[in-house]
């Protein structure tokens, strides 16, 4: 019955089934269709994307005269820094009334300086930082659109092995800044990091008044000189009896985690700064992501000042990243600063 109701409409099974597979092809090719526009488009974008990326790397890459430039003036200072002659033996309590006749005013807010300090020559300076993987980039929002980062390690001559503690690591730095200060005959000016007092102080160092770039002199104890487990945030390293001088007192120990994170980060400059520059070489994309990112600090003035993503920061942020597997070496620069973005926003946990 079936059959011959299909035929009394003119169908037969045959024709129906031929209709079906009509329709169903006419979809498949529309999808088809759909699907070849939407990757013709994302490879659109994409590459659009991609121009103006690299456009915009560009405009904030060190031209090769300016690296040149650079490089003449880090061996220019190095070499005076190292043709210092020995100092003689000071009291810091006097070094104070001594650099005054230089114009020269100690970087320090709290001192008591009652052990004597000898200035010798550093024998390691070494260049740290983004300049040396090429992750440094040129702001135009500052007077000075590079600062480059030079390492100078204090000689263990120059500090003890207990320093660390009653801040008399600090005192001898900054003493040893102004040294080198009254030595250099360029542009001066001393400067602390994240521009706060509390944290450490700092020489910049530019070649004339009107120059677009200063080198950034940071001190350090030599590598591995000071025992770094008696700086954890629990140890106590700041006496009672060394504020008040009254040694009657009965001693009472507070962990004073702030003083000891800063002392370590002095001495963890050169490793810290040796395993960036291993990272961000082995991936042209990470560090052109690390790039993206800083460009973006820093149209929304977020890239110095305190409290913000001030000097190796960003590069510290992408290396945890990484370290966490949040991005990985084969990702685009891209998709790399869109998850560090995504990170700030929802937390990298």
């Amino acid at each position: 019955m079936e059959v011959t109701k299909r035929k009394a409409n003119g169908t037969s099974l045959t024709n129906g089934l031929k209709h079906k597979k009509k329709k169903k092809s006419k979809k498949n090719d529309e999808q088809d269709l759909e699907i070849t526009y939407f990757e013709s488009e994302i490879t659109y974008h994409s590459t659009v994307t991609k121009m103006k990326v690299n456009a915009l790397l560009n405009e904030v890459r060190l031209k090769e005269n300016q690296r040149t430039e650079i490089d003449q003036f880090i061996e220019e200072i190095s070499n005076e820094l190292k043709s210092i002659p020995q100092g003689k033996i000071r009291h810091l309590s006097k070094m104070s009334e001594w650099l005054k006749k230089f114009d020269i005013k100690i970087p320090l807010s709290f001192s008591k300086m009652k052990k004597k300090f000898q200035f010798i020559p550093p024998t390691v300076i070494q260049v740290i930082g983004s300049y040396t993987y090429d992750g440094i980039i040129v702001k135009s929002s500052n007077k000075i659109s590079t600062i480059i980062d030079l390492l100078v390690e204090m000689p263990r001559i120059c500090i003890h092995k207990k320093d660390y503690l009653n801040n008399e690591y600090i005192e001898k730095r900054a003493i040893y800044l102004c040294y080198m200060a009254k030595k250099l005959k360029y542009s001066l000016e001393f400067s602390h990091l994240n521009d706060t007092k509390l944290n450490q102080a700092v020489l910049i160092v530019k070649p004339n008044e009107k120059s677009s770039f200063a080198i950034r002199i940071l001190l350090a104890p030599e590598q591995d000189y000071f025992n770094e487990k008696r700086l954890l945030p629990t140890s106590s390293n700041l006496r009672w009896k060394w504020f008040n001088d009254n040694d009657d007192e009965i001693e009472s120990f507070y962990s004073t985690p702030n003083y000891n994170s800063s002392i370590l980060f002095d001495c963890r400059y050169r490793s810290t700064s040796d395993y960036l520059n291993k990272l961000f070489i082995s991936s042209n994309e990470l560090c052109s992501g690390l790039k993206l990112f800083k460009i973006w600090l820093e149209q929304r003035q977020l890239s110095h000042g305190f409290g913000s993503f001030e000097g190796a920061m960003p590069a510290f942020l992408l290396a945890y990243l990484l370290h966490t597997k949040k991005i990985n070496k084969q990702m685009n620069s891209y998709q790399v600063f869109r998850i560090v973005l995504v990170a700030l926003i929802y937390g990298t946990n």
